[in-house]
């Protein structure tokens, strides 16, 4: 019964490690390429503004191997 706790726990840090990883590319990366191709923001220097977007990019694709290797320590069933 233990176990079952611990899986579930461990899925819902995943889960939410997910999230934080959708957030961080809908926040980083998709909202300033909209304004940029929408012409909302004021002008940025477009090294500036592929430089933040490629770290909130990275940031987004390290949150989402962090959910991924948290799931890896699902206990089975037998433990």
């Amino acid at each position: 019964m233990a176990h079952m706790v611990h899986n579930e726990r461990v899925k819902l840090a995943a889960g939410w490690l997910q999230t934080a990883a959708g957030a961080a590319l809908a926040i980083g990366v998709l909202t300033p390429l909209a304004a940029w191709f929408y012409s909302a923001a004021p002008p940025v220097h477009p090294g500036t503004l592929f430089a933040g977007m490629l770290i909130w990019f990275i940031a987004s694709i390290i949150l989402h191997c962090l959910a991924q290797w948290l799931l890896g320590v699902l206990r089975d069933d037998q433990h």
